[in-house]
């Protein structure tokens, strides 16, 4: 049994600069009803249950350089993923810091372990992890030198299926340094190590920089960048080295110019292939941003890059990449780097190797001519919007010759009034290669307008991209409206709209509209109604997302009482499966 009445308690242990403690507990009682029906197949769920939140935290020393924090947790409530995702979350957390301070040193570290089973509609996830940071910095007068450790051992269990375990560490170490007569030259250099075991497969990574700027003038500046990178996922192994040197000129106060030499030397290593890839080149980049005349203002830029490409490669097996970065988000479509892509061998996981994500709940892979598009799943309990995630794969994409590229880009835009923007981008590239490399070309066009009025900001851009690889028509749409009712009350509406068309496969779809209201009714008692809806049409499959929820909350001294309702609704029109979910919530806390 659990309290229906949260509690809170604070003090101290012999004097407040020696130990402090905060112990909170809240309760309340909480209802489902969930149903799922698909053809030949019906399920109705009804369940009450008891909602708590328990939290202690001991502080020892805090006003000293030495301190520590520790804490506990213990939570049963509902937790909202994304906006129409909701699931029942059981969670245990604790662990500590550890802190050292001085003028010179700052010493830090953080352990714990959490446990969250999350349950929802489209099933269950449950997470164990185990974690310890380490983080020590030296402060001198002119720069900076930084030491840390991580180490994360995570397991991930889906629909009580098998267990996914991932372990990583990483060390790394940087120093910073500003010198000169008139401290005109920063440098900073860094080394990272990282290791990994997921999915079977054992990766590691050693990452080498360094960074140099020297400002010889306050107009003029120039610049060198050195990377090296090695990745290792069995069996197959990539060097990467890569340099960039450059000077920047701001002319004018409006136009700012860059130059630069950049090249990079990647080899790649597996079974039965090895391919040895270099490229160097020159780039140029202009920057200009003018007030046009009270009610105008201007920005245009431009750059142009100009490389030379070798490519070389042996054996009749397949190029392997490894940790490919990109950055998931519904309204974009995201392509890996290399075309002729084999999806049965990619591997998704998030930054450092965990967590290991799945294909079918958390992403989709779709083709696209050549081109392979990776889409983020929206009812993704543990890939959430906007995520990075690092991508390895095989393809069939290794080749010998040896061309010339171009790739440029320009881009312009007019705001009239500070309340109309109109603006355009082009972006090429092209070369010289014969047919039988895989170099791409392109042809990327986007245009758009918006406007932002008072309670109104609205927009909407088209894009035509065609390339060799791949080609789409892309149309994203946007209206946010939002309005101050009354000095204790707003409302607001966001609505979004992506179009995208393909000459040899399924379009894509994309609508959502979300609305927000929220009052003050009085000094004791705030109110908030929400609604919104959201469909996405990819690979000839349609998902219907909507949810609305209504909340209270009564504060009256120390005493708070929240009440809440929600519904979620989904039908996924592959099975024609359709799920519900109605629940509601009362919650009672009152601080000691």
């Amino acid at each position: 049994m659990v309290p229906l009445v949260g509690l809170r308690l604070q003090g101290s242990a012999y004097h407040p600069n020696l130990m402090t403690f905060d112990l909170s507990g809240q309760g309340g009682v909480g209802w489902a009803h969930d149903s799922i029906t698909s053809p030949g197949f019906s399920q109705v769920r009804n369940e009450t249950q008891n909602l708590f939140t328990y939290l202690a935290t001991v502080n020892f020393l805090s006003s000293k350089p030495y301190n520590g924090t520790f804490f506990a947790s213990q939570d049963h409530t509902y937790n909202n993923y994304d906006f129409f995702n909701t699931v029942t979350a059981d969670s245990t957390r604790y662990g500590g810091h550890v802190g050292w301070s001085t003028t010179s040193f700052n010493l830090n570290t953080d352990a714990g372990y959490r446990n969250l089973l999350s349950s929802g509609m489209n099933g269950t996830s449950e997470v164990s992890e185990t974690y310890l940071n380490f983080n020590g910095q030296n402060q001198r007068e002119h720069g900076s030198a930084i030491l840390t450790y991580n180490y994360d051992n995570l397991a991930n269990q889906l629909n009580y299926g098998p267990v996914q375990s991932s372990v990583s560490q990483s060390v790394g170490v940087s120093d910073s340094e500003t010198f000169g007569s008139r401290n005109q030259i920063t440098a900073s250099t860094g080394a990272s190590y990282g290791w990994a075991d997921y999915a079977d497969r054992h990766a590691r990574t050693l990452n080498l920089n360094e960074n140099i700027t020297v400002r010889h003038r306050p107009n003029l500046e120039s610049f060198m960048t050195l990377n090296y990178q090695h990745n290792q996922l069995e069996p197959a192994t990539s060097d990467m080295f890569q340099g960039l040197a450059g000077i920047r000129h701001q002319l004018y106060d409006s136009l700012t110019s860059t130059l630069d030499l950049h090249g990079n030397k990647g080899s790649f290593a597996a079974e039965n292939t090895s391919a040895q890839n270099d490229r160097y080149g020159v780039g140029l980049a202009e920057g200009y941003s003018k007030g046009l005349c009270s009610w105008a203002h201007l920005n245009l830029g431009g750059t142009a890059i100009l490389d030379h490409q070798d490519h070389n490669s042996s054996g009749t097996g397949l190029l392997t990449i490894i940790n490919e970065s990109h950055v998931l988000k519904d309204i974009s479509v995201v392509f890996l780097n290399n075309p002729r892509v084999f999806p049965a061998t990619i591997i998704v996981t998030g930054p450092g190797g965990i967590p290991t994500y799945v294909n079918g709940t958390d992403y989709r892979i779709i083709s696209h001519g050549e081109m392979t598009e990776i889409q983020r799943i929206p009812t993704s309990i543990d890939l959430l919007d906007g995520s990075t995630i690092l991508v390895s794969y095989s393809s069939d994409s290794s080749y010998t010759s040896s061309f010339d590229s171009i790739n440029g880009s320009v881009s312009v835009r007019i705001d009239f009034f500070s309340l109309v923007g109109v603006y355009g981008r082009y972006n090429a590239m092209d070369n010289n290669a014969p047919p039988e490399a895989l170099a791409q070309t392109l042809s990327d066009w986007v245009g758009g307008v918006d406007v932002t009025w008072r309670w109104l900001r609205a927009g909407v851009e088209y894009e035509d991209y065609d390339s060799n690889f791949s080609q789409y028509c892309g149309t994203r749409i946007f209206q946010s409206l939002s309005f101050q009712l009354s000095d204790r009350s707003n409302l607001s509406f966001n609505f979004n709209q992506v179009f995208y068309k393909y000459p040899y496969g399924p379009d894509q779809t994309q609508y959502q509209c979300i609305g927000v209201f929220n009052t003050q009714i009085s000094s004791w008692l705030n109110g908030n109604l929400e609604s919104g809806y959201y469909r996405q049409d990819a690979m000839g499959t349609s998902q219907d997302l909507a949810a609305a929820r209504a909340g209270l909350i009564f504060t009256h001294g120390k005493l708070t009482l929240k009440l809440g309702y929600q519904y979620n609704y989904q039908m996924i029109q592959m099975g024609q499966q359709e799920r519900n979910r109605n629940f509601g919530y009362v919650q009672l806390k009152r601080d000691l």
